[in-house]
């Protein structure tokens, strides 16, 4: 066997003698070793041979894109044999040209090939084995094998070739493969070639292989591998091994990877030469895109990928792997038309692209249209017969069409595919307590038990527990607890989803849903239909073809069905306003959130359950404590839901926590602000200073902030504080109805926004409102929403959708006194019973709203005289004159609603020199970061004080004069180019 391995290294080192041996080939003695390292740059030069000739043929597949980019950058024997496996079996016509078999006969390419393929996996197995095994008889003989398969059938040549005069016939050449004849193989003119390294198959049409074979001075080189800096090539003349950084050769290998879809590896190359050259920076720009277009995808926004897709395509519309991959972002973003169109214009440029038909096929397929999918996958198979997953592809078609024939012959659905048993579901289901609601479950059990109008529909909004009164409902029904005329009686659970699915056609709709009244009607059961209003018209025109309410109310007009629905409270208004003849089949139960109380018995019942559940303890008190915290920062559901939902999330996260860093798998209460800080995307900072003990240093929190106005602080947190911990003798009134007063600019509207943060964590809690612009009577309707029947009736308006959304705030009315009388009026509703009716009949409540009003009434006499800051003396005659001028204005009714009338007194110097300080907080913290220190003397603060504030327009002023004279100043020093070097 060394023997014959010598012979087939002798005929090697004659034939391809400076592509496959390399310095380390020709210095070992052991003819295994030899053996090994030759057949390892066989694959090495097959396989950039071979990707030549894919990229040749103008079709991307992203599968051999991607190996051909891995063996690139790291050409490993297994990213070579995996590239060559991949690349061979799918196209067999490049397996043909690379190894060109001289007796051609029917299957014998297949024959050579699945050889090929087998020598491959044998020599990947033996690269993968220790080093010892190379002397073993069954690694001589997968090398004697792979050298001989290599000897008789690798007879490509290789070749420089040039332009030339003298050679009439063709280019002049010279072979790098020695002993290949070349002259009589050549089909290209002299003039048709440019001069460089070649690849000749048996056709005899030269192949570039440019920039993976070239020449430099005289001197052959062959890729061994890119890297970020540049290309590793090995000098076929027995050099050993260089690095080029040469702009050019970079920028070939650039173009390579940008048709192999290595963007970002592609950019690298353009932009390391710094061109100035515009065909350069235009490609650059290009690439640019595709990397754009990468960081949107993995921020899920396919479709501005395709928009930047879209814009490489422009400059390079050459490449079809921009088409791909264009079309890909497209499907994502769920727009398989413009996909379709994409592949079709690939199509219309290279037409034996059978990858596009592939593509085209496929996104047929994802919009369901089998035949379009099928005819694109033959036009595929007719291009490349032997793609291994088309025939995989047309079999799932082909089921695909046969179903659909199947069911296009079947029955309309049954009905069973819209009622579910809702009773034995609840069997099934462990039976929950239910706290809280004993008064509606037996207002259901009533209703239901009634002779005329049996229909119960419950009111609330989501999360506060309408789907668990019915279940509990339900539950006893099955236990026979209910009155005689209910016993027996089954609930079917409508599945709307299923019911709207698949109505493709008029009438289609309203025939199932005539089905599914027939037959509760026949059994003489209970129809549970959750969100009613998506079945009668309460999100469409009235009459619309998939209103159900007039199919419905002929059989609850004679009581032949019972139903319990369920809406919520704007649905309710929704359907009352466009269809208030349903409604009176109904008796409505309205269900208001649970007091904390009973939320906290809610929580104790269910602790276990979590539990057993994640295998974790839940101490006492930690979610108890964080009832109020839930219901201020998750505002999209309602209590009990929303709290249970953070116990569930919580405890998954603590055992997870425990299985990863073997904590302890204790809910603390850290964890449970870091979660409820991810529900609810408040941070968990401004979560964790969110506890009583803040209502405790209130007046130190809010003079923080608020600077000059210590009684002002003390009389709205003592208001405050009793309010928040539920010592105000009328709970059910906002907590605290407040009106400043005061000059203009002195901190009224800065208090109201600080307490809002340090109440509920964010100034966003303030809802501010300029009552400017409430000046006269029919503004009511911006603040309530206007009557039915008027323009804008559906409208969201200003107060009460504010306060629903958002029961936790502060609510500002600013310059109350310019407000309309009737306005004030209005406001009488809310400080006295802690709740508003709006335009269309929903309540809302303040009871967790701090109500703030401002006003300048009086204020006059705080300017009038006043020269500099000499005011203390006279204060306390100036708030008698302010208090006589409020009540002078404000009807009695109005002023004894209001908890306090706060005064807020001029600013003296001092306070203005500290709120000084407060304001170039935020520049001197920018400053320090940068190694700076801004440092103001005495009597800067005081010009500045003395600039920025006024008896007329308060402190207003301030930031204008300290941008001014600081911010303009410093920012003139920073364009200095001793700025790096100086301090201020």
């Amino acid at each position: 066997m060394k023997f014959s391995l010598d012979t087939l290294l002798k005929n090697a080192q004659e034939k391809h003698s400076r592509i496959v041996f390399n310095d380390d080939a020709l210095s070992q003695s052991d003819p295994n070793q030899k053996a090994f390292l030759v057949v390892s740059e066989y694959l090495h030069s097959i396989s950039l041979f071979s990707l030549v000739s894919f990229i040749e043929r103008n079709v991307y597949s992203k599968e051999i894109a991607d190996l051909a980019i891995s063996f690139l950058y790291e050409p490993s024997i297994v990213n070579l044999t995996n590239f060559q496996t991949q690349l061979f079996t799918r196209y067999r016509i490049l397996f043909g040209q690379v190894f060109p078999f001289k007796f051609q006969a029917k299957d014998l390419l297949s024959l050579y090939l699945k050889k090929y393929l087998q020598i491959l996996e044998e020599f990947k197995n033996l690269a993968n084995a220790e080093r010892e095994t190379l002397n073993t008889p069954e690694a001589e003989k997968i090398l004697f094998e792979a050298l001989t398969f290599f000897g008789n059938n690798f007879n490509v040549s290789v070749a420089m070739l040039k332009p030339s005069n003298n050679v009439p016939e063709g280019p002049e050449f010279v072979s790098i493969s020695n002993g290949i004849p070349l002259h009589h193989k050549l089909k290209s003119l002299s003039h048709q070639i440019e001069e460089g390294m070649y690849f000749i198959p048996e056709s005899g049409q030269p192949l570039k292989l440019n920039p993976f074979l070239f020449s430099e001075n005289g001197e052959y080189f062959i890729l061994r591998m890119l890297t970020k800096e540049g290309a590793f090539c090995r000098s076929l003349n027995g050099k050993g091994f260089r690095l080029f950084l040469s702009p050019q050769l970079l920028l070939d290998y650039g173009e390579i990877l940008f048709k192999l879809g290595a963007y970002e590896q592609a950019l690298v190359f353009y932009r390391s030469q710094g061109s100035s050259n515009r065909e350069i920076l235009v490609v650059a720009s290009a690439l640019a895109h595709c990397v754009n277009s990468l960081d949107l995808l993995r921020q899920g926004e396919p479709l501005l990928a395709a928009a930047e897709l879209e814009l490489a395509l422009a400059i390079k519309p050459e490449l079809p792997v921009l088409y791909h991959d264009l079309s890909s972002a497209y499907q994502k973003g769920n727009n398989l038309q413009q996909a379709a169109s994409v592949i079709n214009k690939l199509l219309e440029k290279f037409p034996i692209s059978d990858e596009g038909y592939i593509a085209l096929g496929d996104i047929y397929a994802s919009k369901g249209d089998w035949a379009r999918a099928n005819r694109a996958y033959e036009k595929s198979l007719s291009i490349n017969p032997f793609h291994p997953s088309i025939a995989k592809r047309k079999s799932l078609i082909k089921d695909k069409l046969e179903a659909k024939t199947q069911d296009s012959q079947k029955a309309e659905s049954s009905i069973e595919d819209f009622l579910e048993n809702f009773s034995d579901k609840i069997k099934e289901k462990q039976r929950e307590t239910l706290f809280g609601r004993e008064e509606e479950l037996k207002n259901i059990i009533e209703i239901l038990s009634c002779k005329d109008k049996k229909n119960a529909l419950i009111v609330g909004e989501a999360g506060i527990g309408k789907t668990l009164l019915i279940e509990e409902f339900i539950s006893r029904v099955n236990s026979e607890e209910v009155p005689s005329q209910l016993k027996g009686k089954k609930c079917w659970l409508l599945n709307a989803g299923n019911l709207i699915a698949g109505a493709r056609f008029r009438g289609q709709f309203e025939e199932r849903v005539l089905e599914v009244i027939k037959k509760v009607k026949e059994k003489g059961d209970i129809l549970v239909v959750e969100n009613i209003h998506q079945l009668v018209g309460a999100s469409g025109s009235k009459g619309g073809s998939l209103d159900s309410s007039s199919l419905i109310k002929p059989y609850l007009s004679k009581g032949e069905v019972t139903i319990i629905g369920t809406t919520d409270s704007e649905s309710f208004s929704t359907i009352k306003d466009k269809d208030p003849s349903f409604l009176k089949f109904f008796n409505p139960i309205m269900l208001e959130e649970l007091p904390f109380e009973i939320i906290q018995q809610i929580i104790i019942d269910r602790k276990t359950q979590y539990e057993n559940f994640h295998n974790v303890t839940i101490p006492p008190g930690v979610f108890e404590n964080v009832i109020e915290l839930v219901k201020m920062s998750i505002s999209d559901r309602g209590l009990p839901e929303s709290i249970l939902d953070l116990i569930d999330r919580s405890c998954a996260a603590a055992f997870i926590s425990f299985s990863l860093n073997n904590s302890p798998p204790v809910v603390t209460r850290e964890l449970v602000l870091q979660t409820l800080s991810e529900m609810s995307g408040i941070s968990y900072e401004r979560l964790s200073r969110l506890t009583p003990q803040r209502l405790l240093n209130l007046e130190a929190l809010l003079a923080e902030s608020v600077i000059g106005q210590e009684e002002a602080i003390s009389k709205v947190s003592r208001v405050v504080r009793a309010c928040k911990l539920g010592f105000d003798i009328y709970p059910y009134r906002p907590d605290g109805v407040l009106l400043f007063v005061g000059p203009t600019g002195v901190g009224k509207t800065e208090l109201a926004k600080t307490l809002a943060k340090v109440l509920f964590g964010d100034e966003e809690k303030l809802i501010r409102i300029d009552m400017s612009e409430y000046m006269e009577r029919i503004s009511t309707s911006r603040l309530i929403g206007t009557s039915p029947g008027y323009v804008g009736y559906y409208d969201p308006n200003q107060l009460t959708d504010k306060i629903r959304k958002n029961p936790y705030s502060v609510m500002l009315f600013d310059e109350i006194e310019k407000a309309d009388p009737q306005v004030l009026n209005l406001f009488l509703q809310i400080f006295d019973a802690g709740r508003l009716t709006d335009g269309r009949g929903r309540t809302v409540r303040f009871n967790h709203t701090t109500v703030i009003m401002t006003s300048n009434l009086g204020t006059d006499i705080f300017v009038k005289g006043k020269v500099g800051y000499k005011f203390s003396d006279t204060f306390e005659d100036d708030k008698s004159h302010v208090l006589r001028e409020v009540r002078k204005y404000f009807t009695p009714e109005f002023l004894n609603r209001i908890d306090e009338i706060v005064v807020f007194k001029p600013l003296s110097e001092d306070d203005v020199k500290k709120i000084v300080d407060l304001e170039l907080e935020d520049l001197r913290k920018r400053l320090k970061a940068e190694g700076k220190e801004l440092i103001l003397t005495e009597k800067a603060k005081s010009y500045l004080a003395k600039e920025g504030y006024s008896y007329e327009y308060g402190a207003r002023n301030l930031s204008r004069v300290l941008r001014r004279e600081v911010g303009e100043i410093i920012a003139e020093k920073a364009l200095e180019p001793q700025w790096e070097e100086k301090e201020i």
